[in-house]
């Protein structure tokens, strides 16, 4: 997933399950011609797919959403990526963690929603929109 910061900086998220089973990130500054050290966003439970009720036939990906604050406000530059993966009780839920310093560092990783044990969120979609507001679409309720 890619998306562009206020100032013309380039970002990309992507699901690393090959290597760690880690969310991670890259950075440019210089409108993709170089990219940094990817950083990890967190780690997570699942590696590529999980089979929820809503999805048990075909699998519910794991990938990242993720957008960066281009308002004036107060967060104006804060990036924010949320992806699903597995609460310690073994559900599916949607997570969702941020950056102050460009993708340096990130905020712990905190359930977005977190209902119980019967129902499951998949499917995160993130969006930054004014006035400084942080939306985000979370689908497929299943109750198991």
């Amino acid at each position: 997933m890619s998306f562009v910061g206020p100032n013309g900086e380039a970002y990309a998220a992507w699901n690393d399950f090959s290597k760690a089973n880690n969310i991670t990130v890259n950075r440019s500054f210089d409108g993709g011609v170089t990219w940094g050290t990817p950083t990890v966003i967190a780690a997570k439970t699942v590696p590529f797919e999980i089979l929820v009720p809503a999805e048990s036939f075909r699998g519910a990906l794991i990938y990242p959403a993720c957008d960066a604050d281009r308002s004036s406000g107060p967060h104006r530059g804060r990036l924010y990526c949320s992806w699903m993966d597995l609460t310690a009780a073994g559900v599916a839920d949607i997570f969702l963690s941020f950056s102050d310093d460009r993708g340096t560092t990130w905020s712990a990783r905190k359930a977005a929603w977190s209902y119980g044990q019967n129902i499951q969120m998949l499917v995160s979609a993130v969006t930054l929109r004014e006035p400084k507001m942080l939306r985000g679409s979370f689908c497929s309720e299943c109750r198991g």
